[in-house]
């Protein structure tokens, strides 16, 4: 009898165990069901806040009133570049000048007398056209130097920048700083040129032929870089 007993409970244990999974993995399926809903309702108000936030504005601040100044008392415009009044011509005396060179060695005009002076103003150091025309005149320099006469090349850079641009392209010509462009106004080289479709202020590259008594013999204006020292060494 006792063992027979035992026999049949277990049948009702197997049972007992069957529904307590079931029962399990219903509360499971149920609890991830309603964890799903949390997480979407959760993602929702998220996305809710996160647009309401973007469309609110951030810091913003009651508009104040600014008062307007009037026409008169408005500040004048930055005045333009200035230019050249006048370019010196044949027959006229050269104006004086006192520049340094690229070595900070003085240079001035009135020491050169009893020489014919070749004073040609170019834009920019290490530039194409004033490179070729440096180079043009650097090789010519032997021939210029046999008719005693003496090329001096005269730009806005500085003593250091002429330094760079005869070192990186082996010139020997001299080139004088007009940092202060009070050279270039005084030969008339300041004006209005165009590039790229844009008017700006700068220098016109201009030659002066100034002969033995400091008087201008000659002056090529608009000059083609291409060939002109040879053309300048022609008329000495």
């Amino acid at each position: 009898m006792k063992g027979g007993g035992r026999m049949a409970s277990r049948p009702k244990a197997k049972g007992t165990v069957k529904r307590v999974a079931a029962r399990a993995r219903s509360a499971t399926r149920t609890a991830t069901a309603k964890a799903k809903v949390v997480a979407k309702k959760t993602v929702r108000a998220v996305r809710a806040a996160a647009k309401k936030a973007t469309k609110a504005p951030v810091g913003k601040r009651p508009a104040r009133s600014v008062p307007r100044i009037p026409a008169s008392k408005m500040p004048a415009k930055a005045p333009a570049p200035a230019l050249s009044a006048r370019m010196p011509q044949a027959g006229e005396t050269a104006p004086s000048f006192l520049l340094g060179d690229a070595q900070g060695k003085l240079v001035r005009l009135e020491d050169l007398r009893g020489k014919k002076v070749a004073l040609y103003f170019y834009p920019k150091d290490d530039t194409p056209g004033c490179t070729l025309e440096a180079h043009e005149f650097s090789a010519l320099r032997e021939q210029f130097e046999r008719k005693g006469a003496a090329v001096l090349g005269v730009s806005r850079d500085s003593a250091q920048s002429h330094r760079d641009f005869a070192s990186k392209c082996g010139l020997t010509v001299t080139l004088l700083s007009d940092h202060t462009g009070d050279v270039c106004m005084r030969y008339g080289v300041i004006g209005r040129k165009t590039m790229y479709g844009k008017e700006y202020v700068g220098i016109l590259r201009t030659t002066f032929i100034i002969g033995r008594d400091g008087r201008i013999e000659r002056v090529f204006k608009d000059v083609n870089p291409a060939g002109h020292a040879k053309d300048v060494l022609a008329s000495i």
